[in-house]
């Protein structure tokens, strides 16, 4: 009889354990993953230039939260989408139009104010999943902005077209 109990208790206690773990073992959730990139756009000296910023995501993005550095000396900052700041920052915000968005995409403006090559940098990011998780990031890109020498007047000096115009003196 002992012994009947004893395999009883030990049946009781194995289904319980099973219930209680059952639930724990269905709820097992990943974290989305995404990379986060630039457009290398090439301007000159006085243009404005375009450069766009994407997060993409296997899942559906919630929001996100970046913060750029730039060489304010090369660029100054001008807009963009949902985007504010200057004198070598960007914040850049976002969050989901649709339930199912896999793609943020913003567009910055700046003015070219020094030839050469300079970079748009990532310094934080906070990119979260439709259901408030962390996404997280396998790539996270620069962008390097080439800037051309304005356009500079012709190099012909010869003055070959020089004449004498019709009048008095």
């Amino acid at each position: 009889m002992k012994q009947c109990m004893k395999k009883l208790a030990a049946g009781l206690l194995a289904f319980a354990l099973m219930v209680m773990l059952l639930p724990a073992g269905s709820m097992v959730s990943f974290a989305a993953s995404g990379k986060l990139s630039f457009s290398d756009p090439t301007a000159s000296v006085g243009d404005q230039v375009s450069d766009t910023m994407k997060i993409t995501s296997d899942g559906a993005l919630g929001s996100s939260d970046v913060m750029l550095q730039y060489d304010a000396d090369a660029l100054e900052f001008v807009s963009g989408t949902n985007a504010n700041g200057g004198a070598g920052s960007v914040r850049v915000t976002g969050s989901a139009e649709a339930a199912d968005q896999k793609v943020f995409s913003f567009t910055l403006k700046f003015n070219a104010l020094k030839a050469g090559t300079s970079s748009i940098t990532v310094t934080s990011q906070e990119v979260y999943d439709a259901d408030s998780k962390a996404v997280t990031l396998d790539h996270v890109g620069s962008a390097s902005v080439k800037i051309n020498a304005a356009a500079s007047s012709s190099k012909d000096a010869s003055l070959s077209s020089l004449e004498i115009s019709p009048g008095t003196l």
